[in-house]
């Protein structure tokens, strides 16, 4: 059986995450409870999840941007830049829009990151760019190449088991896989099983490695 393979951080990240919904459900607005939540929040060494991030992120922004937060409303501000330092790097920016509609984060859709990639050729073309603009260009132009190829396995299953295994090999989540792929567990879960048919008919391990 071919298992999600979370690190710890992630587990950490996202036991977070289900008690912030849990407590949203249940209408728990404890201020000292949620301040807690969002000091731990920017103080985490790292978040290298892009969609914890952004549930983060959001959840922060709307709680700043809605009056019946009392405690929240218009206090947040100085919590989402520290955030934004330490979380928001430039590989980053590229799949996510920090201010987003109407001051709320969001991922960036595949139109808009393809669109940056030509403005940053646009501008190359206008002044000499350096070592690190060369390498965001390139880091687009690659970007492009995997959401195209991405498009593609929707319409070959022999294209979307490859790229399953390649994100099982990256250790990626269920999450993450559902997400980049725009599909549902299910289909996720079909695909691995595939897999591992290919894998033992042929007398390899079942690992993903």
């Amino acid at each position: 059986m071919i298992l999600e393979n979370w690190t710890e951080a992630e587990f950490h990240q996202r036991r977070m995450k289900e008690l912030m919904i849990e407590l949203e459900f249940n209408k728990i607005y404890d201020d000292e409870i949620w301040t807690k939540i969002f000091v731990t929040i920017c103080r985490k060494k790292r978040i290298n999840n892009v969609y914890f991030f952004g549930f983060f992120l959001e959840t922060m922004q709307k709680w700043n941007a809605d009056p019946s937060k009392k405690i929240f409303f218009k206090q947040m501000d100085s919590k989402i830049e520290e955030y934004k330092k330490k979380h928001y790097n430039v590989d980053r920016e590229w799949r996510y829009d920090f201010h987003g509609d109407n001051g709320i984060g969001r991922m960036r859709t595949m139109d808009e990151i393809i669109a940056k990639k030509d403005e940053s050729k646009i501008d190359d073309m206008v002044s000499v760019r350096g070592v690190e603009d060369q390498s965001l260009m390139q880091k687009a132009a690659i970007i492009e190449k995997k959401f195209k190829r991405i498009r593609m396995a929707k319409f070959s299953v022999e294209l979307f088991d490859e790229i399953v295994q390649e994100m099982m090999r990256d250790r990626r989540s269920m999450m993450e896989m559902m997400a980049e792929l725009d599909v549902e567990d299910d289909q996720i879960l079909e695909s691995q099983q595939r897999i591992t048919k290919a894998r033992l008919k042929a007398g390899l391990s079942i690992s993903a490695n």
